[in-house]
């Protein structure tokens, strides 16, 4: 048994006009014409338009040389409280703590914020990479010295031995000749590393969640007595 299958108005109408395109006068198809025989654009459009997430619309008078240049303006100066300590202690440390030949060492005017070389021992956070400045550490704590005329030196390596050859990075046109160097036994009271984490000169840029850099940052001055 067939079934009739229903045919859309629309297209009954579309089979009508072309069966009758050639017999219709001008008249008569402007008339055809004026019936909506698709539906409008405009009306789907409008409707796709609700259903998507609207945006800010970014401003058509920001250019990336204006963003530059408006972030070269913005300068700032942080304030800054001095974070090394000129209280000093004496610490007794032992070789056998970090897994090496057990000698005691009494070490005197040490400032908190300084880590200590003497002998054999090494403190574990002096590691190579790192830029320090070092001090030989007098029992009278006067006469401060700083070594290599007081600039902080990246470290390069740690000897090993009864005696500990301490390397820095040499300056340029000075690697076959570098003068950046001691033994840790070499003043019997030790030595005093203090850590520059940033240095006079280093830039950063500062990216934001996306990934878009927002910002500069040029490290002008430190804090170095």
């Amino acid at each position: 048994m067939e079934t009739a299958t229903e045919v859309p108005a629309t297209d009954l109408g579309l089979q009508r006009f072309w069966s009758k395109r050639g017999a219709l006068h001008d008249d008569e198809l402007a008339g055809f014409l004026d019936v909506p025989v698709f539906p409008s654009a405009s009306v789907e459009a409008e409707e796709q338009t609700k259903s998507r997430p609207s945006s800010p619309v970014p401003s058509q008078n920001l250019s990336e040389d204006s963003f530059y240049q408006d972030l070269a303006h913005q300068i700032y100066i942080p304030s800054c409280k001095p974070s090394c300590s000129s209280e000093v202690q004496s610490v007794v440390l032992n070789g056998a703590q970090i897994g090496d030949i057990p000698a005691i060492y009494n070490v005197k005017n040490l400032r908190k914020h300084e880590l200590p070389a003497v002998g054999v021992y090494v403190d574990k956070r002096i590691v190579p990479g790192f830029k320090y400045r070092v001090r030989p550490i007098r029992e009278s704590g006067c006469g401060e010295k700083w070594l290599f005329k007081g600039r902080a030196l990246a470290l390069e390596s740690i000897g090993r031995g009864y005696s500990r050859r301490i390397t820095f990075k040499a300056d340029p046109g000075k690697l076959n000749d570098n003068p950046h160097y001691f033994w840790a036994d070499s003043c019997p009271e030790g030595f005093a590393f203090e850590i520059e984490i940033v240095s006079a000169g280093d830039k950063f840029t500062v990216f934001d969640a996306n990934r878009l850099p927002v910002g500069f940052l040029e490290i002008l001055s430190n804090q170095v007595r």
